[in-house]
């Protein structure tokens, strides 16, 4: 996991119209990026995501088979460059 910094606690989340600060938002963005997706079958041609990101196939729970986002996308898909690891 990378290093991600809490934002200041007494620092409001969002601001006077009801939407989250940058500095909020850009914590639950680095957070959600943390998340492993979690899926039945390949997310090849299937799961949008960030280049990075990991899949865990949930088919055979028991043994679930991991993908990394290798390429951000490939002819400007990004379902698509998914890697087995």
């Amino acid at each position: 996991m990378s290093d991600i910094v809490s934002p200041n606690i007494q620092a409001p989340i969002v601001d006077k119209n009801g939407r989250p600060t940058q500095v909020f938002w850009s914590w639950m963005e680095a957070i959600s990026r943390e998340i492993v997706i979690r899926g039945t079958g390949s997310p090849e041609n299937v799961v949008a995501a960030s280049q990075g990101r990991i899949y865990a196939d949930m088919t055979v729970s028991a043994t679930p088979v991991l993908y990394l986002k290798r390429q951000a996308s490939i002819s400007g898909d990004a379902k698509r460059g998914w890697e087995a690891v």
